[in-house]
């Protein structure tokens, strides 16, 4: 589960194993802090804070350990913070003869869910189509769109964005009687290969389609 704080993430794992029981009304909490390359976080301060809001308060040591010997079962807010990362706050519960042990996770400032920073998904600059239509003698006519494009956001690269493109659509076609036509599409017609979006969505990269073409054969039905 992801907890924001702050505009910060983390990820924390709770883990509970069992342990005798050797005082009924207290049990302890240890844990471990990394970033997510696996390394000891040292210095983070690590806030444990009662119903009661009482707070205690210590630093993990240079392997990113922390330890809270003696507390009172009950229910607690496990915060844990450090400057070049994300805060992080958790409920623990701690009861009698189990001892949470938290294994900690510090994301950068700006994350989401584990994710680096990213910008607004699908964020296009700008875009611009031009349409045009016209009717030639002989009963021909001609329909043509330049789409340009000034690129979508570029995944996990943050506020970059893709390079800008443009595609070139053309229709020729010839109104053989009132009711029937014949028309002939080539859709981008440069043959332009490149990638179009990169953001981060469900529907995952996406690549342009290559030069296509086209024949349709149109007739009005009268009902």
């Amino acid at each position: 589960m992801c907890v924001s704080h702050r505009g910060a993430v983390l990820v924390l794992l709770v883990l509970l194993y069992p342990a005798r029981a050797w005082a009924a009304a207290y049990g302890s909490v240890i844990g471990i802090v990394r970033d997510d390359s696996e390394r000891a976080v040292a210095g983070a301060k690590v806030l444990l804070e009662s119903a009661a809001h009482a707070i205690t308060e210590q630093k993990t040591d240079s392997t990113g350990r922390f330890d809270f010997p003696r507390v009172e079962i009950g229910h607690y807010m496990l915060s844990i913070s450090r400057r070049e990362f994300a805060s992080l706050s958790r409920p623990i519960t701690v009861e009698a003869g189990y001892f949470p042990f938290a294994s900690v996770v510090l994301k950068p400032p700006g994350t989401a869910c584990g994710f680096p920073p990213i910008a607004l998904d699908h964020d296009q600059r700008n875009t611009l189509n031009v349409g045009y239509n016209a009717n030639l003698p002989r009963q021909f006519f001609v329909g043509s769109n330049l789409a340009f494009n000034s690129g979508l956001s570029n995944g996990f690269a943050g506020p970059s964005h893709l390079p800008s493109y443009a595609v070139l659509d053309l229709t020729v076609g010839r109104e053989i009687t009132p009711d029937l036509s014949v028309l002939i599409t080539g859709l981008n017609l440069t043959n332009a290969h490149l990638l179009t979006d990169d953001s981060l969505t469900f529907g995952g990269v996406h690549w342009n389609n290559p030069f296509q073409i086209y024949a349709e054969l149109r007739y009005k039905l009268h009902y």
